[in-house]
């Protein structure tokens, strides 16, 4: 099944153009690096707190795990700290480090062609209300990751250990 999902276009790649859809691929490819640095900055200081960094540099990807995050918080009540605890943790283990081509990573073929939950008409609306096509790409592909990451954590004993605070709403 895996190698018939990876042998199949993605209807992301016919929603965007080439270079948005590459950029798209090469960010979510980077996306389980990022999380590691995040877990190696809170090894720096103990906190889950990276304001104090320099994020930006660490560009897309972030912003993805960031609005991710958001999205959970609001899903499930956590505070930011907790839902940024939940995505990193959820992504450090994922490997997608020596491939070459961002669309040959098992992960990345996962986010996009097994958690993406986009359509074409939520793609036109979200166009239709102002959203370039990179925005709506780094939109799809936190949804794609908050589903990847609720996938992993339904079972897991982390959510246990979070502590519920009120609820966030996405405002995005």
């Amino acid at each position: 099944m895996v190698q018939e999902i990876e042998q199949q276009e993605s209807k992301w790649s016919t929603w965007f153009s080439e270079d948005v859809y590459e950029s798209l691929e090469q960010d979510l490819n980077d996306v389980p690096e990022v999380a590691r640095v995040l877990m190696e900055l809170t090894k720096l200081d103990g906190s889950w707190e990276w304001s104090r960094y320099s994020i930006g540099e660490l560009g897309q990807p972030y912003r993805m795990i960031e609005l991710a995050a958001q999205m959970l918080a609001g899903q499930r009540g956590y505070s930011r700290i907790a839902s940024m605890k939940v995505v990193v943790s959820s992504l450090v283990s994922f490997d997608t480090r020596g491939r070459e081509v961002a669309h040959d990573s098992p992960f990345v073929r996962c986010i996009i062609d097994v958690c993406g939950t986009f359509d074409e008409s939520e793609v036109a609306r979200l166009r239709s209300g102002g959203f370039s096509d990179q925005e709506i790409a780094e939109i799809a592909g936190a949804v794609a990751l908050t589903l990847f990451t609720g996938l992993l954590t339904k079972s897991s004993k982390l959510e246990d250990e979070l502590t519920r605070v009120g609820t966030m709403s996405f405002a995005g």
